[in-house]
């Protein structure tokens, strides 16, 4: 999905995974929950700010996580954010993270949301 390091407006997107990362899976889905995964950590950044996509293991299992230097998640919200039609946007329908964890439900797999310890948001 992503194999290299770039810019997309004024935020540095970086991945760590390497090409040998290999899940199985509708491709387009996967896809599709990426795309709104990373799309809202550059909206959540601002000019200047950085995305990262890592490896991660847990419980034995692959996984993804996407890191954001934004501002991270309201800790009151954060189940309220994979709520169909919950957005605290001013454009947007709040379907993005709802569908986003339905494709991976769909895979097999969870999707969390949390701060990150070095602050910024993380799923």
């Amino acid at each position: 999905f992503l194999t290299q390091e770039g810019q997309e407006h004024g935020v540095r997107v970086e991945s760590d995974l390497p090409d040998s990362y290999m899940v199985q899976g509708d491709r387009d889905l996967l896809y599709r929950g990426f795309y709104n995964l990373i799309s809202n950590a550059i909206q959540a950044c601002g000019e200047g700010g950085e995305v990262r996509v890592l490896p991660t293991c847990r419980d034995g299992s692959k996984g993804v996580v996407v890191r954001d230097s934004g501002p991270g998640f309201d800790s009151q919200l954060l189940e309220r954010y994979v709520e169909p039609f919950f957005t605290t946007k001013d454009q947007g329908t709040g379907l993005g993270l709802a569908i986003t964890k339905s494709i991976f439900q769909g895979h097999g797999a969870d999707m969390i949301l949390r701060n990150a310890p070095q602050g910024g948001g993380e799923v």
